[in-house]
């Protein structure tokens, strides 16, 4: 089994989050927002949460993860092996 990992920690403030995974297409394979909300619905000002999440399930590539704050949004690139 594949696991991704993903650390949100640190913020200013008080954020909502949202992360989805994208292909190279620009099609959405993967919601985690509803992972996420399960562990705290938000993340602490000054704190974070981590996300585990199965990724065996998505077949080899490349993919997009674009993780999504408040007032910050980063997209990082995700290899599939």
């Amino acid at each position: 089994d594949e696991t991704l990992s993903l650390a949100i920690h640190h913020l200013p403030e008080r954020s909502s989050a949202a992360v989805e995974v994208f292909d190279t297409f620009g099609r959405k394979m993967a919601d985690w927002t509803t992972a996420l909300a399960s562990l705290s619905g938000t993340v602490e000002e000054g704190f974070g949460d981590t996300l585990l999440h199965d990724i065996s399930s998505l077949p080899a590539g490349v993919y997009y993860c674009r993780i999504s704050l408040d007032s910050f949004v980063a997209v990082r690139s995700l290899i599939v092996r």
